[in-house]
């Protein structure tokens, strides 16, 4: 059976973040209860260690209300065994026990009716971009609320004191997120592969995100525990043990290197909090050997950090336990071990966590970029300085945000020869420079850890690769069109518009004879939509034995585009777009021909008497624009209809022009003999 439970809210929210308000009101809230309670003990749920601390520091020597002392009793996991047992047996009197989620669910505390609540919990996620656990303080659900409620009224009607208001209770999601979203998840997948099936073909209750189980699976591909989806013998060993994939893997490790105790110490550093309460402010190769010398008793090689003896005792009985495991599931023989050197071990952790290699960003700066592809600072704390190749063996998330970045807790340094570093020529194009660069890289991962220049003649086929890519993506900066490579472009794209489909189809370029590409298609150098495969194809024939932009650049298109266009499909492509037509005074005008615009002839009013009708191409299909110029040589009138033009608009701009230009032409019929004879080029004297 249980009670009902009086539950209350504030009625103003506590300013967020403010510690100070929290403890404020944490005390009121339990001094409140021990005088409203004539007898029960008070349990207030906070969220960590700091909190509990905070607030029995500040409840001091409590009384109830009838002038008996109050006893104040901290709850955490941090607190050794015999500490936690005191806070669950009865007492004689009454008590104040400051407890962490630990009570919420996985404790009962026997004669508790009044709860204060906090309404905050530390709850682990992991931040899938960097892979890292981070800790979070979050707003507990409303379920988990009422769990904690629900802890008052196990034996007598009880009360509740919630720190939040009401309004922002209403708010709080349901329930709290499924661990299953939230957490690391190599360890599952490594079992779930151990039982012969994959997170993905496994039924679940609810399925954990594709991102997450992907995160997984990459981890355990980085420690050798999985090869093309199935479990290795390292995987296999990895299973039998009753660890993280990470550390099991640096128990592996040490123990085929004959360094079984040390790699066990080092694993319980890893599980386990620092050692430290502050730690020694030295220089060292590695974060890792001034720990083991303490958890060995050899204070002095320390370096002077003020040493925490709780989690000293703590290491050393998980090292005790991860050592006399691994002997029984990895079949170790016992005494076969020996001292490890600082090398062995940084070698051994290079195997738990080969993607944690880092490289300085900068000569004189603490900021890594490792192997895949992330980054992290060095932790002002850490010994490793000026390391220009590190192993980062624990990292600290960073508070969440935009520009947040991990910070490397421990670290040790690494040696290039210690890695199985692969070699290639790599092949760029750089934009600043707009020509491609070739260089022999060194690398781990993804990270570059040499450099070296490489021939002119080196890889010609993959810089002519790479220089066409760069074009077709910006063909307006790669290539000089001139205005000539303009026109025939425009009646390319003309001729592919305009004509009908089966002279498009004959236009189609023979590729017999060495013939470079179909040009028709380059049309789209201009417009930037360079996607078919036969404009890709011409622009990978211009790029080969090039390796700039200035070089396509000093090419003539319209040379090349013109030899690129058989005989025969010149003599067509002439007909259908021709470069000019002849007009009827026997001169001949230019036809215009700009990418986007309307083809069109420009001639002077007087070479176009006797033209009754407007110029077409294209099998009469098109009509050309005709351009009418004054003696001047402008505009004078620009129309599509010449016909309309003569009947229409002509005697009113004859009686313009004529008033203007008197020693011309100007008949007022445009189809007489004399006009004829003006449109006739005129002869220069000889002399």
């Amino acid at each position: 059976r249980t009670w009902p439970v009086a539950v209350s809210f504030l009625e103003r929210p506590l300013p967020r973040d403010d510690r100070r308000a929290l403890v404020t009101a944490v005390v009121a809230g339990v001094r409140a209860a021990l005088r409203d309670e004539a007898e029960g003990d008070v349990l207030v749920f906070l969220a960590g260690r700091a909190d509990i601390n905070r607030c029995a520091a500040a409840l001091g020597d409590l009384t109830d209300a009838a002038g008996a002392a109050v006893a104040v009793q901290p709850l955490h996991g941090s607190l050794p065994a015999d500490a936690q047992d005191r806070a669950l047996r009865p007492v004689a009197g009454r008590r104040v026990v400051l407890a962490t989620n630990l009570a919420e669910t996985s404790l009962t505390i026997d004669g508790v009716t009044a709860i204060v609540d906090s309404g905050e919990a530390f709850r682990p996620r992991v931040d899938l971009a960097s892979g890292l656990e981070r800790v979070e303080r979050i707003p507990i659900s409303r379920a988990s609320a009422d769990q904690r409620a629900g802890r008052a009224g196990r034996t007598r009607p009880g009360r509740c004191l919630r720190l939040w208001t009401a309004s922002d209770h209403q708010g709080r999601p349901a329930f709290d997120a499924p661990e299953i979203g939230r957490v690391d998840l190599s360890r599952l997948a490594l079992e779930v592969l151990g039982w012969g099936s994959d997170l993905q073909r496994t039924r679940w209750f609810q399925a954990p995100p594709a991102r997450a189980s992907q995160a997984a699976l990459a981890a355990l591909a980085a420690v050798g525990a999985v090869r093309e989806g199935r479990l290795t013998p390292i995987g296999r060993d990895l299973l039998a043990l009753p660890l993280p994939p990470r550390l099991g893997r640096l128990v592996v490790e040490g123990a085929h290197r004959g360094l079984l105790r040390d790699v066990a110490r080092v694993a319980a550093l890893l599980a386990e909090r620092d050692v430290f309460h502050e730690p020694p402010q030295t220089s060292a190769d590695s974060d890792i050997g001034t720990r083991l010398a303490v958890i060995g008793g050899d204070q002095r090689r320390g370096g002077g950090g003020r040493v925490d003896p709780r989690a000293v005792a703590a290491v050393r009985q998980a090292a005790a336990q991860i050592e006399s495991v691994a002997r029984r599931c990895l079949s170790v023989a016992g005494g076969s071990d020996r001292t490890a050197t600082e090398t062995e071990i940084a070698r051994a952790l290079l195997a738990a966590f080969p993607e944690r290699v880092g490289v300085r960003r900068a000569v004189d700066g603490k900021r890594y970029l490792f192997a895949d592809g992330s980054g992290a600072s060095l932790s002002p704390h850490s010994s490793v300085h000026g390391a220009d190749l590190l192993l980062a063996v624990a990292l600290r998330a960073g508070p969440r945000g935009l520009h947040s970045e991990p910070e490397i807790q421990l670290a040790c340094r690494m040696q290039r020869s210690w890695l199985e570093v692969t070699e290639a020529v790599e092949t760029r194009f750089d934009s600043v420079r707009e020509a491609v660069v070739q260089q022999r890289l060194e690398r781990f991962g993804t990270l570059v850890l040499r450099e070296l220049p490489v021939g002119a003649d080196s890889d010609r086929p993959a810089a002519a690769k790479a220089l066409a890519q760069a074009a077709r993506g910006a063909p307006w900066r790669a290539f000089d069109v001139g205005p000539d490579a303009l026109a025939l472009i425009a009646r390319l794209r003309f001729v592919a518009t305009y004509a009908p489909a089966p002279v498009c189809r004959k236009v189609s370029l023979d590729r017999d004879g060495g013939t470079p590409a179909h040009a028709l298609v380059f049309l789209g150098l201009i417009a930037g939509e360079v996607a078919d495969r036969d404009t890709a194809a011409m622009i990978d024939a211009l790029a080969e034995g090039r390796r700039s932009f200035a070089e396509l650049r000093r090419v003539d298109l319209r040379r090349y585009l013109h030899e690129a266009i058989s005989g025969r499909d010149r003599a067509l492509l002439d007909r259908l777009a021709p470069e000019g037509i002849v007009l009827p005074g026997g001169a001949r005008a230019a036809v215009v021909w700009r990418p986007g615009e309307v083809p069109f002839v420009a001639a002077r009013i007087q070479q176009l008497f006797g033209l009754r009708e407007t110029p077409r191409i294209a099998n009469d299909r098109v009509a050309l624009q005709v351009h009418l110029l004054a003696p001047n040589g402008r505009p004078q009138q620009v129309t599509s209809d010449l016909e309309s033009f003569w009947e229409t608009t002509w005697p009113q701009i004859r009686k313009e022009l004529r008033g203007r230009y008197p020693k011309h032409a100007w008949p007022e019929d445009p189809f007489s003999p004399a006009a004829l004879a003006a449109a006739a080029p005129r002869r220069r004297s000889r002399r």
